[in-house]
């Protein structure tokens, strides 16, 4: 089967080499000549320590690479979605589409599922991947366990039966709307979490950051009509668990960024790779303006991420808050 991967970097690359691994032909897209290069002699930009399968080809084409595809794998920054999406629009024939960009929309605060359903077709068909896992893991082949989410139950199990292999194993689940929630939500609690270590507390401030953190992003998905019982759900907490914990996270990890204000931060990037928890700083600024809800840890981080107020009087004020 010929899988079309759009996007570049890590998760890209990780999930062409699960496709290759399983004997489908990948073929990917990619705006950068020197990715195309490296890809097509089985080199890998971003993990230069993995030899990729010979089942791989990329190009600077979309058509070359849509062209006769059964599935489109989407995984690529946020902000570039609806960009490549216009461009995707021209040659898309209703091939199952893979989301794999952690995000939420900023306008009108909804899934990206639904901004594919309005650039696409309505009734596209859309599965979202949901991972509790790092990528860097995932390229060698280290097992790792996915959710495919669809409110549609034959997608999901399409998309199951292509990625699926003895290392890499997933789950299905219908809470499209919960999972995409938990991606861009449990970004900036990440980032909450390294605040705690920088100022140097120990873990029982970070439990109780992890505590409040949960606590507002229940807030906010009642907002939004999201089955509650889902916030226990085998997706949400691994998820949750992969990137407020490890130092491979980018989102952990963009802290350094806010302390040293490298010029990395204004690009909000990590290691050439996006923070996707400094946008949605962004769209909770935004959307805490027009809503009511109280969400005291992440009106700290607004703070100083937005408006740069001083981390450890911030926090301190915020600790009588909760």
């Amino acid at each position: 089967m010929k899988c079309a991967l759009l996007g570049s970097w890590s998760w890209w690359t990780a999930l062409a080499q699960v496709l290759w691994n399983n004997w489908n032909i990948a073929c990917l897209w990619s705006i950068h000549e020197e990715e195309v290069e490296a890809i097509n002699s089985h080199k890998s930009p971003c993990f230069p320590w993995v030899k990729l399968r010979e089942n791989v080809c990329c190009s600077l084409d979309i058509k070359e690479v849509v062209k006769d595809s059964e599935l489109i794998v989407l995984s690529l920054p946020s902000f570039a979605l609806v960009s490549w999406l216009e461009k995707l629009k021209e040659y898309y024939d209703w091939q199952l589409i893979i989301l794999a960009t952690k995000w939420w929309r900023s306008d009108v605060f909804l899934p990206f599922t639904t901004l594919i359903q309005e650039v696409l077709w309505k009734d596209t068909p859309v599965v979202v991947l949901s991972w509790a896992s790092h990528a860097e893991e995932v390229v060698r082949g280290i097992p790792t366990w996915v959710v495919l989410c669809s409110e549609n139950k034959e997608y999901a199990e399409k998309a199951k039966s292509i990625f699926q292999n003895n290392w890499f194993r997933c789950g299905i689940s219908s809470d499209v709307v919960w999972i995409q929630l938990c991606w861009a939500l449990k970004n900036v609690l990440a980032i909450a979490c390294w605040l705690v270590d920088w100022l140097e507390y120990g873990i029982n401030t970070k439990a109780l950051v992890f505590r409040e953190g949960i606590k507002e992003i229940q807030l906010i998905g009642e907002k939004v009509w999201i089955d509650m019982d889902s916030l226990l759900s085998y997706a949400w907490i691994g998820d949750l668990y992969v990137t407020c914990s490890s130092s491979l996270s980018r989102n952990w990890n963009a802290w350094n960024l806010i302390a040293k204000w490298e010029i990395s931060l204004k690009e909000k990037k990590f290691n050439n790779m996006v923070c996707e928890g400094l946008y949605m700083i962004d769209i909770l600024e935004k959307y805490s303006k027009s809503s009511d809800i109280y969400c005291p840890l992440f009106e700290l981080l607004i703070g100083i991420v937005k408006e740069w107020k001083d981390a450890r009087p911030s926090f301190e004020e915020f600790l009588l808050k909760v």
